[in-house]
């Protein structure tokens, strides 16, 4: 039988390790959001440069 000293201790633990897994996926979520804009910013980059003067760009480059 556990004493409740140590059931105790394995409570708080737990309510220690759920804070910690919240942390965790608040910032993993906020990594993906972060990604997703960069992702975003590099497509409109592209689209721009391919606009304006990507053939010139693409033919000095090649």
């Amino acid at each position: 039988m556990i004493s409740d000293v140590k059931l105790e201790r394995l409570v708080q633990q737990i309510e220690q390790l759920k804070r910690v897994i919240e942390k965790l996926e608040k910032a993993g979520a906020a990594k993906t959001e972060k990604l997703a804009s960069l992702q975003t910013t590099n497509q409109h980059l592209n689209r721009d440069l391919k606009g304006q003067d990507g053939a010139v760009f693409c033919q000095r480059k090649g």
